[in-house]
């Protein structure tokens, strides 16, 4: 006698339905639209900041890995996070040049003087930043289409009308990338790599101040333009 498979039920016919469908994070269930419509809001108010650190890595808590092993793989960890920073920073640098661009009047002059020496700054802390990169073994990815991919700003409103969109745009970025730098500081600290937290953390203080004065002395002068229309 031949031998008889096993019966297997067929499946119901809304099984793959409900599998492709009812996933509540799905994109086209409604808290997945809504996760979306508060996600677009975020981006377009700048208040959210993706940090860029390149492929998640598998866990590796329960490998034997050696000590120089583990090292490299903190090392670009930390190189990932530091070349994150720096491409903040190229962008913040060109927007403090575009907004120089719009302070052409006379009457703009400590406007200009402040975003020139914030310009240098950032040049300065940048070239600081690149070197802790090689030190640790890694790539510096500050080309333009490098630092495009990577930035977490918001697009610069280039074509505003008046100087508030330039300013507010500006003194935003000052305050993301300082605030981003500080909760960097601390992974880099976990990660144990204390000399990249010490660029890292003066670079943050120092933009953090400039983010102050900018704060201060931008819309007052973008208020003087509207005055003066």
């Amino acid at each position: 006698m031949k031998h008889q498979p096993a019966h297997t039920p067929a499946p119901h016919p809304g099984a793959e339905a409900f599998r492709a469908d009812t996933n509540p994070l799905s994109a086209a269930s409604p808290i997945g639209q809504r996760l979306k419509r508060d996600m677009d809001r975020l981006f377009g108010r700048g208040e959210l900041r993706i940090l860029s650190r390149g492929a998640d890595e598998p866990d590796g808590s329960y490998a034997l890995e050696g000590p120089h092993a583990a090292r490299s793989r903190l090392n670009a960890r930390a190189g990932r996070i530091l070349n994150q920073s720096i491409a903040d920073c190229l962008d913040m640098q060109s927007q403090c040049r575009q907004a120089g661009w719009m302070l052409a009047d006379p009457g703009y002059a400590s406007e200009r003087v402040l975003l020139t020496k914030a310009i240098a700054l950032i040049e300065r802390q940048v070239d600081r930043l690149g070197r802790r990169v090689v030190e640790l073994g890694g790539a510096v990815e500050g080309s333009v289409r490098q630092v495009a991919a990577r930035s977490g700003l918001n697009e610069y409103p280039a074509g505003a009308d008046d100087l508030h969109g330039h300013f507010d745009a500006l003194v935003l970025a000052f305050g993301l990338v300082s605030g981003a730098m500080r909760e960097d500081c601390g992974e880099l600290s976990a990660l144990g790599d204390e000399a990249s937290g010490e660029v890292l953390g003066r670079t943050a203080v120092l933009l953090t101040q400039y983010h102050e004065r900018l704060e201060t002395l931008l819309p007052a002068a973008a208020a003087i333009d509207v005055l003066e229309r």
